[in-house]
């Protein structure tokens, strides 16, 4: 996230602040978006195929979600920070 897009005291006072997706903070990662099957797997730390290139891939749901940051192992990747629940 950049300082330019934080909000300030008196929005988060008067509850006005801009949340943002955890998705936003990391913007460098490759998306792969996992079926609903996936990401029951992701939720109980179990592997997914890889379709996407890179060592590290943002994980996401259909419909746009976050659900875990992944390494590569093979073909597969490696959930490391799961934020989805079973």
């Amino acid at each position: 996230f950049d300082v330019s897009g934080a909000s300030s005291f008196a929005d988060l006072r008067d509850g006005r602040a801009t949340l943002h997706s955890p998705r936003e903070a990391i913007p460098s990662l490759p998306e792969q978006c996992v079926s609903e099957e996936d990401a029951a797997k992701l939720a109980r730390g179990m592997r997914v195929s890889a379709s996407v290139e890179g060592a590290r891939a943002a994980l996401v749901s259909e419909a746009g979600e976050l659900l875990a940051i992944a390494e590569r192992s093979a073909e597969q990747w490696q959930p490391r920070v799961v934020l989805a629940h079973a």
